[in-house]
């Protein structure tokens, strides 16, 4: 006999501690390819709160602030076209600037507005419609464009790429199932 319901149990707490080691080492691998401190920071250290099991799928969640999207997708005339939430980030009035048109950051005009940050700031409009992007503004406080780090794609590439297969490998040869057969005496009771 085997005891099948506390395997699965087991198998699936198991593979939950395998899968919250896995999502700390992505972590370190997409913190070591951003190109920022702040992009880096900005990854919160995934808790073992994280890992959730809905109908049998094992997931974990990965969160990461303003910063980390910045230095992964890149920012102003630099940043990645293909970032998938740039559409909803532009046609977002209260984070995007109504008189950017292109990808070039450009003043705003005078007002209060919310930051990528969420926090309320206020424009003088000075430079409102102008670009304001280094090196071709070199007024006060320029801004800086930077190019994409792709640091989340490229900590995922390692782990599709066979890191995710080992480590479930190397946790189901580690498993172990032997503790879940029952054997009985033949006449009916447990010798285990």
């Amino acid at each position: 006999m085997f005891n099948t319901g506390a395997c699965i149990t087991a198998l699936k707490l198991y593979l939950s501690v395998a899968l919250f080691d896995t999502a700390k080492r992505f972590l370190d691998e997409a913190r070591s390819h951003m190109t920022t401190p702040e992009g880096s920071n900005s990854l919160l250290d995934v808790s073992i709160d994280d890992i959730n099991t809905i109908a049998d799928i094992i997931a974990v969640k990965i969160v990461g602030g303003a910063y980390a999207a910045m230095d992964n997708y890149g920012t102003g005339s630099l940043m990645d076209k293909e970032n998938p939430a740039l559409d909803y980030y532009m046609a977002d009035t209260d984070l995007w600037n109504p008189l950017r048109k292109s990808y070039t950051v450009v003043g705003r005009k005078a007002g209060k507005y919310k930051n990528i940050f969420g926090v309320e700031v206020t424009s003088r409009g000075y430079h409102a419609g102008e670009p304001i992007e280094y090196p071709a503004y070199e007024g006060e406080h320029p801004f800086k464009p930077a190019p994409p780090s792709h640091a989340l794609e490229t900590a995922a590439r390692w782990i599709t790429n066979g890191e995710m297969q080992n480590i479930i490998k190397t946790t189901l040869e580690k498993f172990p199932f032997h503790l879940f057969f029952i054997v009985t005496d033949g006449g009916g009771g447990d010798i285990v």
